[in-house]
């Protein structure tokens, strides 16, 4: 089958306008650093993934939906919560730089919901250990003796709370000038 018949997938939860804008700033301040090569995530496309599912076949769209929608269920809006910034696989050899965020048992219900879902319906997905984040960027090359993380690390970053109420099927295309996102389709849970 062609790629073209085909829809890079993931699952995820959007942040407020507000802290993508203190997203930009971070980034801005440590690109001023010119210590290194990151590609940074472009603002407007930081988000929560909470399930990462690859290429899908366009016809099974529809089917993904459902699925989403079955495992979104009955749950209601929650807060979520950054946390403190960090990397992976750790500080001292980033290949990711990224801001935790907190949601609690209600987060990690819905990750373990959309999951089972997930399997039931015979969708391949990412598993593992679920470390909620939002991805500040990806580095490619960092000299040594770089003072990146070190500065990353130090810096005082706002902490913001914001109503998770949506669910996001995103499609992703990978680009020179970096990924770029659609949202497939909103799946809302119930208010509180």
């Amino acid at each position: 089958m062609n790629l073209a018949a085909k829809v890079r997938a993931f699952i995820a939860i959007d942040v407020p306008i507000e802290l993508k804008q203190t997203i930009s700033r971070i980034q801005r301040d440590l690109a001023s650093l010119r210590d290194g090569k990151v590609a940074w995530v472009k603002p407007d496309g930081v988000h929560l993934t909470l399930h990462f599912i690859g290429d899908v076949e366009k016809e099974k769209i529809p089917e993904l939906v459902t699925c989403i929608k079955v495992a979104v269920g009955k749950n209601k809006d929650f807060t979520l919560q950054t946390t403190s910034q960090g990397a992976f696989p750790r500080m001292s050899q980033p290949k990711t730089y990224w801001i935790g965020v907190e949601g609690g048992s209600r987060l990690v219900e819905l990750y373990q919901n959309i999951s089972t879902a997930l399997d039931n319906m015979g969708f391949a997905h990412e598993s593992g250990k679920f470390h909620p984040h939002l991805t500040v960027g990806r580095v490619k090359e960092l000299p040594s003796g770089s003072i990146m993380s070190s500065e990353f690390a130090a810096m005082t970053i706002p902490r913001f709370s914001w109503k998770a109420g949506t669910v996001k099927l995103m499609s992703s295309h990978l680009l020179p000038t970096g990924a770029e996102y659609d949202c497939i389709q909103s799946v809302e849970f119930l208010q509180s």
